[in-house]
């Protein structure tokens, strides 16, 4: 991500981006019923989603994803009251919850490392 703040990102968008969904989720708790409802409200935005990196894991001689999904989104695009710490991205009809994210120092990009919910087919 260093470098793309350094290019036209417009541009970058147009060659290199696909569709995603933004998903922000808010969480309640119902202490009637014991449940956590969720709301959530889903904006379409471009996302250039890069090739997963893969790193050996201590303990083990497998090589497992670090993340399942890697994003870089434009700050613009997301709704004014975005909260990544609590969002999900949803690509190729498979729903990811956000694990982390970096913003580029000029804040006008956000790189995201997400993971698969849900089933795993």
């Amino acid at each position: 991500m260093h470098n793309i703040a350094h290019i036209d990102r417009d541009r970058a968008f147009d060659d290199w981006s696909v569709p995603v969904v933004f998903r922000q989720v808010v969480q309640t708790y119902d202490p009637q019923t014991g449940r956590v409802e969720e709301t959530a409200t889903d904006t379409a935005v471009q996302a250039i989603v890069r090739p997963l990196q893969s790193s050996p894991h201590p303990g083990t001689v497998a090589v497992h994803p670090d993340a399942e999904l890697a994003a870089i989104l434009r700050t613009d695009d997301l709704p004014a009251d975005a909260n990544l710490a609590t969002a999900r991205l949803v690509h190729d009809q498979q729903e990811y919850q956000v694990r982390s994210f970096t913003r580029s120092s000029d804040s006008q990009l956000v790189e995201v490392l997400a993971v698969r919910i849900g089933d795993h087919d």
